[in-house]
């Protein structure tokens, strides 16, 4: 009986078949773990006829591996969108069963929110790597040349990214990923500047592909793949989705893992997270803390707050940076969801303003005239010294490599919001 596989592991020596079974065997003649071997077997016994070792064999042998893996066929929530997405979230699924079965060598990053950590959760359940907690919106060069020194000797190295890195500013550091042999595979559901085959986004098949949050679509992979999936509702309450409804304890475990996320000493520890949640007394003092603070804040946001209106449209500006300085949480993004909270039954913008930043939240009576990446668009072409941008059409913000433009930046918001909206 002829056969071919992945060694895997010596004493035992198990051997992945190409349907993705483990073989325990006896082998005639030493070989690596990982090796790609052909031969043939009898009683357990393995005559090997020939090793491959070479990228290109690897990677035909793990397309064989994956097309015959079996994942569930029914998805735990299926609406229109998510119907659309089925085939990509199987592929997903098939993919992260084989590198698991594999051990490909596996560097995950996720976005460091709830959304990102529910994602992470959902993934570590079926696919083992090291988890990295990810303070951006973007994969840069300096992330890829990370990864690829961190995984130029690994079998079959991949990335994953989970809750960004789908948008144009990521591309240089993906291609250059690409270009090293390095696999990439990106769960986001902030609007897709890239329509690729290893990105996984919402927005390729909708028009409000927000409200599918990444810890959503990484759960759906999970679950078809026979992971954990039941923290999806927490990175809904995390982003705010209105796509279900949610009970009070997803706000509340969403609003403990963000608080968690905005101090960096437990950045990069997935697993703290997760105990944290588990930890009834630790978790519950936590609650109670985030909440204190949030408060806190609520407290004086108004003494930082510029209200004015422009072609109908009510413009609230608050300043950033001296409201953080009362608290490391919530963050800067956080206290312009608070003002926007106060507001968001108005017409109406939030500019968070920062020493190099502006975030924008827009309210949906707002968003029918103008949206926020189009803001960000406009301050690009007219801006040169943007560093990055991005996000969804209510939610998203800008980073600037000086602070010299940032008035600048509000006058042209502000020129654009007054000329109207068609042009």
């Amino acid at each position: 009986m002829r056969i071919e596989g992945i060694v895997i592991s010596i004493n035992p020596t198990v051997l992945i078949d190409e349907y993705g079974s483990k073989r325990y065997v006896n082998l005639n003649q030493d070989v690596d773990v990982p090796s790609y071997i052909v031969g043939s077997i009898e009683n357990n016994n393995v005559f090997i006829d020939k090793i491959i070792e070479n990228r290109e064999a690897y990677r035909n042998f793990f397309n064989k591996i994956t097309k015959n893996i079996d994942v569930n066929q029914t998805l735990f929530y299926e609406d229109e969108v998510i119907k659309k997405l089925k085939p990509d979230i199987l592929q997903f699924a098939r993919i992260f069963k084989a590198s698991a079965l594999l051990k490909r060598t596996i560097n995950v990053h996720f976005h460091n929110d709830a959304d990102g950590i529910v994602s992470a959760y959902a993934i570590s359940s079926i696919l083992r790597g090291k988890y990295f907690q990810h303070n951006g919106a973007i994969y840069s060069i300096q992330d890829a040349l990370n990864d690829i020194q961190s995984l130029r000797y690994g079998f079959m190295p991949m990335v994953i990214n989970l809750d960004f890195s789908s948008n144009y500013e990521s591309e240089d550091g993906i291609d250059l990923l690409n270009s090293s042999g390095i696999d990439i595979i990106i769960v986001d559901h902030h609007p897709n500047n890239m329509k690729k085959e290893f990105i996984l986004n919402p927005w390729d098949v909708c028009n409000d592909g927000s409200k599918y949050t990444a810890g959503l679509l990484s759960s759906l992979i999970s679950y078809a793949a026979g992971g954990k999936y039941d923290l999806y509702p927490v990175s809904l309450a995390g982003d705010k989705s209105n796509l279900m409804d949610l009970n009070e304890q997803d706000k509340e475990r969403a609003l403990v893992l963000d608080f968690l996320a905005t101090y960096k000493v437990f950045g990069n520890n997935l697993h703290f997270y997760i105990d944290v949640l588990k930890n009834k007394t630790l978790y519950e003092e936590i609650k109670e803390k985030a909440i204190e603070k949030l408060n806190a804040i609520r407290k004086i946001v108004n003494k930082f707050i510029k209200k004015e209106t422009i072609n109908g449209i009510n413009i609230y500006t608050i300043n950033l940076d001296k409201v953080s300085t009362y608290s490391e949480f919530p963050g800067r993004g956080k206290i312009t969801s608070i003002v926007y909270d106060m507001i968001k039954d108005e017409n109406a913008i939030v500019l968070g303003v920062s020493k190099y930043m502006i975030i924008f939240r827009l309210t949906d009576k707002a968003v029918q005239y103008v949206k926020a990446n189009e803001l960000i668009n406009m301050l690009k072409e007219q801006i040169p010294t943007i560093k990055n941008g991005g996000g969804h059409d209510k939610a998203a913000a800008i980073i600037f490599n000086t602070e010299d433009y940032i008035p600048a930046a509000l006058e042209l918001i502000r020129a654009k919001i007054q000329r109207g909206f068609s042009t």
